[in-house]
């Protein structure tokens, strides 16, 4: 299995209260939604947008047509050309395990640095609920700190350990993506010297399991990436703007023992901003805050 699919299945059992989710007999949905607060580091907030991409018109299986892989080339170009970038997005994930439904959501505020550092607010509510930044994830490329206001709570973990944590992923897969990429091969990719098929090969795809489609949503054009990845057993998506090459949206989608797994980044902003002081990458304990050993990301 996929270690994204297995993270979220753990993560669902926990939300479910350490109930297994297989054999639950009643259908449950369990909703945590967000809304976007500013970063408290020393750069400028991004510009909060309240309009979230629509999701795609068309199941990602029925992409199934040769990929456009000049456009890709300058995609993934432009996604790792700059060392700083200031990042806006929401993450959904949804997992139907038997006859449970859980659905989670969040929005992030990230400020990321090549490589492996990163600030990421992440924003959780409950339906019905004020909204309160739950988590702050930080990471100085050696070491990550986790820390929940609201438990007034925190934890600190070697940058592996922290990558291995079932609950990583709400950092945001374009943050993962851009802070982990191989050094070499980001600086040929960001170079713009690579042939398109070479581009590929360096991030570690096969050309006969990606394929792409031009669609319109809401009267927009974007280009639909999907990488089939047989092995591990999912689909792996992107939604591009393809005038500009900008990613907007990434997704993954796969089956685990009979259960639907869907998780979807959407980025709302995503800009290029002046190398951050050192201090945006370390955390100071609030007073009356509590070291713990671990501590998961979101709410319980």
């Amino acid at each position: 299995m996929n270690p994204l699919f297995k993270t979220f299945v753990v993560g669902t059992a926990l939300l479910l209260g350490g109930q297994s989710l297989v054999t639950t007999p009643a259908t449950a949905t369990i909703s945590a939604q967000a809304t976007v607060r500013i970063l408290p580091s020393t750069t400028d907030p991004i510009p909060p947008q309240a309009i979230a991409l629509p999701e795609l018109p068309q199941l990602l299986s029925q992409v199934g047509n040769p990929p456009d892989l000049t456009l890709f080339a300058k995609l993934i170009t432009g996604f790792f050309k700059g060392n700083d970038y200031q990042t806006a997005s929401s993450m959904d994930v949804n997992a139907v395990i038997g006859t449970t439904t859980v659905t989670s959501k969040a929005q992030l505020q990230t400020i990321a640095q090549f490589p492996n550092k990163f600030r990421t607010e992440i924003s959780f509510a409950k339906p019905g609920e004020p909204t309160q930044v739950k988590t702050l994830v930080v990471s100085n490329g050696t070491r990550v700190w986790v820390y929940r206001a609201d438990l007034k709570q925190y934890a600190v973990f070697p940058y592996a350990k922290f990558d291995a944590l079932d609950d990583s992923y709400w950092i945001g897969f374009s943050t993962m993506m851009f802070a982990q990429i191989p050094p070499d091969v980001k600086q040929l990719v960001a170079q713009g010297v690579l042939s398109d098929a070479e581009v590929l090969k360096k991030i570690g795809l096969e050309l006969g399991d990606l394929s792409g489609s031009s669609q319109t949503v809401d009267k927009q054009n974007f280009y639909a990436y999907e990488y089939n990845d047989v092995k591990e057993g999912y689909r792996f998506g992107a939604l591009v703007e393809p005038k500009a090459a900008v990613l907007k949206q990434l997704r993954i989608v796969g089956k685990y023992e009979g259960s639907d797994i869907t998780m979807i980044e959407r980025i709302l902003s995503r800009i290029s901003t002046p190398p951050t002081s050192a201090s945006t990458f370390t955390f100071a304990p609030p007073k009356g805050t509590k070291k713990v050993n671990t501590l998961a990301i979101g709410p319980l």
